[in-house]
C-alpha cells in the first residue's frame, strides 16, 4: 500500500515537473526573441541547460549532470568575453565537481537512480562548520577587493560548493543547499535588472524554475530513499 502510494504521487509530481519546464522554456525563449542579441542567446542557452539539469537531478537521474555541465561550459564563454575571471575558475572547478557526481551517481544507481545515501552527523556538522568558515573568509576577500555585494556572492559560491559536496555524497542536503542558493541567485539577478541587465530575465526565470525543481527534489529524494529503504 505504501509502494501504491508513493508511485501515485510520483506521477503527480511528474506531471508538475514537466510543466514547469515547458513553461520556463516557452517564457525564456519568448524573452530571448525579444531581446535578441549574441550575449543573450548564449544565456538563453545556458540556462536552459541548467533547468533541464534541475529537472533530471530532482528526479535523481545522472542526466542532471550532464546538462548542468554544458550550461556551464557555454557560461564560460561569457565569462571570456566580459573578463570575469573568478567566475571562469569557479566554473571550471564546478565541472570537475560534477564530473567526479556523474561517475559516483552512475556506480551507485538503482532502476535508472540514484540510490540515496545518509551523512552520519559528524560530517554534516564538519561540512556546515567549515562552509560557515569558508564564508566568512571568502566574503572577506571579496570585500577587499571591493566586488559588488560581498556577502550575498560569498554565501552564494560556498552553498553552491557545499551544494556538490553533498550531490557527490548522494545526499538529499544537496537540495537544501541549492534552495538557499538559487534565493540568492534571483535576488542577485533581481538587482542587476535594475541595472539594466536584460539577459537578467533569462536567468530570473531559471532561477525561480531550479528552486522549484529543489522543493521536487526535496520531495522525491526523501521518497526514494523511503522506497529504498523498504526493499532492503
Amino acid at each position: 500500500e505504501i509502494a501504491q502510494c508513493l508511485v501515485g504521487s510520483e506521477m503527480c509530481i511528474r506531471d508538475r515537473e514537466n510543466i514547469v519546464l515547458i513553461a520556463s522554456f516557452i517564457i525564456s525563449l519568448i524573452i530571448a526573441i525579444l531581446y535578441s542579441s549574441l550575449s543573450v542567446w548564449i544565456i538563453f542557452f545556458s540556462s536552459i541547460f541548467g533547468i533541464i539539469s534541475s529537472f533530471f537531478s530532482s528526479q535523481g537521474k545522472w542526466l542532471g549532470f550532464v546538462f548542468d555541465i554544458i550550461s556551464y561550459a557555454i557560461y564560460i564563454y561569457t565569462c571570456l568575453t566580459q573578463l570575469y575571471y573568478g567566475e571562469m575558475i569557479l566554473s571550471v572547478v564546478i565541472i570537475v565537481l560534477h564530473v567526479l557526481s556523474l561517475v559516483q551517481w552512475k556506480k551507485h544507481e538503482e532502476n535508472g537512480v540514484v540510490v540515496v545515501d545518509d551523512l552520519s552527523k559528524k560530517m554534516l556538522i564538519s561540512s556546515l562548520i567549515i562552509s560557515i568558515i569558508g564564508v566568512v573568509g571568502y566574503t572577506a576577500v571579496l570585500w577587499f577587493i571591493n566586488s559588488e555585494y560581498p556577502i550575498l556572492n560569498g554565501l552564494a559560491t560556498v552553498v553552491y560548493l557545499l551544494k556538490c559536496f553533498y550531490s557527490y555524497k548522494r545526499s538529499v542536503w544537496q537540495f537544501g543547499c541549492y534552495l538557499v542558493y538559487e534565493i540568492i541567485f534571483i535576488i542577485l539577478w533581481l538587482l542587476a535588472l535594475e541595472n539594466g541587465e536584460m539577459g537578467g530575465y533569462i536567468f530570473l526565470v531559471g532561477g525561480i524554475s531550479e528552486l522549484i525543481f529543489c522543493v521536487f527534489g526535496l520531495i522525491n529524494f526523501n521518497k526514494l530513499k523511503i522506497k529504498q529503504n523498504l526493499k532492503k
